[in-house]
């Protein structure tokens, strides 16, 4: 595209581009990590960072997944090996998993013994220190 003085300026008009916020930081972090964990930090990502909660600039905090969910949307048919990457990334303090009522599930045992949905989110030191 040219500008009016004739410069050549290389843009996107994100305005027609329905995108999903991803924090630097996070984005630095998920291209160090193996593949299975950095596929569950895409699908947390855009599964609440991409969706508009209330006003045009809050998003969702969480969102609700069963394993068997997980699995599917991160591509992977083995159980065991998306819960270790959801282990890995819960002891690295990249994303957190909480119960239906916000309570922190911090060990794979409580995560197994678990009885309701899941919800996932990134770390808050991600998306509120960018």
């Amino acid at each position: 595209m040219k500008t009016a003085n004739n410069s050549y300026v290389d843009s996107y008009d994100l305005s027609k581009i329905r995108s999903t916020p991803f924090p630097n930081r996070l984005l630095e972090t998920a291209v160090t990590l193996p593949q299975t964990q950095a596929r569950i930090i895409l699908v947390i990502v855009r599964w609440t960072l991409g969706w508009k909660a209330g006003s045009r600039t809050e998003r969702k905090a969480s969102v609700s997944l069963t394993y068997r969910e997980l699995l599917r949307l991160v591509g992977l048919r083995s159980p065991g090996v998306v819960g270790n990457a959801v282990a890995a990334l819960v002891d690295g303090g990249i994303i957190d998993v909480l119960s239906d009522d916000g309570q922190l599930l911090v060990t794979s045992s409580q995560r197994r013994r678990y009885p309701g949905t899941l919800r996932f989110r990134i770390s808050k030191r991600f998306v509120e220190h960018g």
